[in-house]
C-alpha cells in the first residue's frame, strides 16, 4: 500500500506511480446510519432523506472509478455491515491475498465488528483500521463505517 512504499523511503514518483498502478483495482463500500449530513451538504434531496429516515434505511454504497452508486439497502445497520463483508467477499472471488482497510467514522466497535467478519472470510496480504478524517466525515457525519480494497495481481 501507498503508506508503506512512503514509509520505506520510496521517491515521491515512485508513491505516485504505485497510486496509479493500484487505483484502477481498488473498491470501496460504505453504510451509513443516516443521510442527514449528506442531506445537509446538499447531496440528497429532502423527500430521499426524509423517506430514508422514516422507514429507517441503510444504504450501502459503492465507490468505484469515481463513481457513487446505491449497491444496497438494509433495514438493520448489523445486516449493512454484514452485506459489506458479503460484496466483497463475492467481488474478490476465492479467497487470495487481498490490501484492504476498514474505515470509520466514530464508530470503532462496528469497525472492529467488520474486520473480525472479513478476516474470516478472505485472506489478506495487509490490513488496516483507520478513522475517516474529519473533512471525509463533514459530508457523511459520524457513525459511516466501511471496507477498501484491491487484490493483488
Amino acid at each position: 500500500m501507498l503508506p508503506r512504499a512512503a514509509a520505506a523511503g520510496a521517491t515521491l514518483e515512485q508513491v505516485v506511480a504505485e497510486a496509479e498502478r493500484v487505483i484502477g483495482k481498488v473498491d470501496f463500500f460504505a453504510a451509513l446510519k443516516t443521510l442527514e449530513h449528506i442531506h445537509r451538504g446538499g447531496r440528497l434531496g429532502e423527500a430521499a432523506a426524509l423517506l430514508s429516515s422514516q422507514l429507517h434505511i441503510v444504504p450501502i454504497l459503492n465507490l468505484k472509478h469515481g463513481r457513487v452508486s446505491v449497491v444496497g439497502v438494509t433495514r438493520s445497520w448489523k445486516h449493512a455491515l454484514q452485506e459489506i463483508v458479503d460484496l466483497t467477499a463475492q467481488r474478490v472471488g476465492d479467497p487470495r491475498n487481498i490490501h484492504a482497510a476498514v474505515f470509520h467514522g466514530d464508530a470503532p466497535e462496528d469497525a472492529t465488528w467488520l474486520r473480525e467478519r472479513l478476516l474470516a472470510r478472505v485472506s489478506c496480504a495487509e490490513f488496516l483500521v483507520t478513522e475517516f478524517t474529519p473533512v471525509m466525515g463533514a459530508h457523511t457525519g459520524p457513525d459511516v463505517v466501511g471496507l477498501v480494497f484491491y487484490g493483488d495481481d
